[in-house]
């Protein structure tokens, strides 16, 4: 797994987006979270499940801002996206919002993974199309099985 910025001492890494790149062999990931505890273990979680299916490649980032910046210039669109939805800046509901209004971004699937989803906000995210919602697990073991099983449900098991 190529990791940018990621072998830089953990306290000079920046909070990250994970955008995962396409290729025949590469799954394009785009994970948009403020916390860099919990990107840590989603990248830990992610080679986890990674390792029977070949590399990815990570591209960081700090907020939904720096999120979406990185989405519009990134060459190829990711196959999905992971979301926390309370951040700085552009939070969730905005990042949302702004992307399934822009033509080239809206088919992406969304997965909301946030530790606090209230129904309102499910409602909203249901009226945008949103893919999924996986709820932040305590467990390192329930986050590898919960991302298998959204690869699994999008892509058939290629991933």
């Amino acid at each position: 797994m190529n990791v940018d910025n990621y072998s830089l001492p953990k306290d000079l890494r920046p909070v990250f987006l994970i955008i995962l790149a396409n290729n025949q062999n590469l799954m394009t990931v785009l994970y948009v979270e403020d916390d860099p505890d919990d990107c840590d273990l989603f990248v830990e979680a992610i080679n986890k499940v990674s390792q029977k299916e070949g590399d990815i490649k990570c591209v960081l980032a700090s907020d939904g801002d720096e999120g979406l910046a990185k989405l519009i210039d990134f060459p190829q669109n990711p196959d999905i996206i992971f979301l926390d939805i309370n951040m700085p800046k552009m939070d969730g509901k905005e990042f949302v919002t702004v992307v399934k209004q822009n033509e080239k971004l809206r088919h992406i699937p969304i997965v909301i993974y946030s530790t606090t989803i209230t129904t309102i906000d499910m409602q909203l995210f249901n009226r945008h199309g949103v893919f999924h919602f996986f709820n932040k697990p305590a467990d390192f073991n329930f986050l590898c099985q919960g991302l298998r099983f959204i690869f699994q449900e999008k892509f058939n098991g290629k991933h």
